[in-house]
């Protein structure tokens, strides 16, 4: 009877939607040419990762450690769902045995037609053609940064920095988005 009166004053507590998740088959040469319309985003890499070397792509090289994981990509998935906070959306990065190498979130100063161009470069898979081996993703810590991708001899170098202007929303979304994450927002 009075079950009301306990939570009178609580903090009200949401309801996560449903995370809708979209497959597409988008490899490194793709990504190292889409990455960069994307502009700032919120990088995500994962805690642990042994690369799989006998499937590192073609014509296309790693700047730095950040982006290193991302040769190995053979899937990427379009996550969505809506929060507290308002819509998320993010890519996950998949590698040929299944494991989730990383996640990009987009912030609100992410360019959102180089999201849509960065999806219709990839060839959509249906919802029951493929499903991802591991369930969870432990990150090492996330970082807002921009990609750059240019050409060096003949090769396209895939490089991440983090001078990049953010907003004060932007921050606020990524230091929420870490926090939920339980990972450090650097």
């Amino acid at each position: 009877m009075f079950g009301w009166l306990a939570t009178f004053g609580a903090p009200r507590r949401e309801h996560p939607s449903t995370v809708q998740t979209r497959w597409f088959r988008l490899g490194p040469q793709a990504l190292s040419r889409t990455l960069p319309t994307l502009g700032s985003v919120l990088h995500l890499p994962r805690l642990r990762y042994a690369p799989c070397l006998a499937h590192l792509p073609r014509g296309v090289i790693a700047g730095d450690a950040l982006v290193a994981p991302l040769l190995a990509t053979r899937l990427v998935g379009a996550g969505s769902a809506v929060t507290a906070d308002g819509p998320r959306e993010w890519l996950e990065y998949i590698d040929a045995r299944g494991v989730c190498l990383a996640r990009t979130y987009l912030l609100p100063d992410t360019d959102y037609l180089g999201w849509d161009a960065l999806l219709a470069d990839g060839e959509p898979m249906d919802a029951d053609e493929w499903a991802p081996v591991e369930r969870g993703f432990t990150a090492a810590q996330a970082q807002v940064v921009r990609f750059d991708s240019n050409m060096m001899g003949g090769l396209r170098l895939l490089r991440s920095t983090s001078a990049c202007a953010v907003s004060p929303m932007g921050r606020s979304l990524a230091g929420t988005i870490a926090q939920a994450e339980s990972v450090v927002y650097l």
